[in-house]
């Protein structure tokens, strides 16, 4: 299911012209068990995209971000060792 997301956010941002990173993590909530994704996107350039654009592929509203740079939410997404990137 990452790399579905991830080839979207690629196909959606024109891929290595404007986008800097992407990283896609799955994580498990240990509360119910149920996996959900965390999206940080940062890009080269400004983007105004001010719609929720992954619910359709992924089934879910996620929980995603685009960024210019945020280290912290990087380490958020990666905590759980279950992760995809584009650089």
């Amino acid at each position: 299911k990452e790399h579905v997301v991830l080839d979207e956010i690629c196909r959606q941002f024109n891929g290595e012209r404007r986008l800097q990173y992407v990283c896609v993590a799955s994580e498990k909530d240990s509360k119910n068990n149920k996996t959900h994704l965390h999206i940080q996107i940062i890009t080269k350039l400004i983007v105004n995209k001010k719609c929720w654009f992954l619910d359709e592929i992924t089934g879910v509203h996620c929980n995603y971000q685009i960024t210019n740079n945020d280290v912290a939410r990087n380490e958020y997404c990666t905590k759980g060792r279950d992760f995809i990137e584009f650089c």
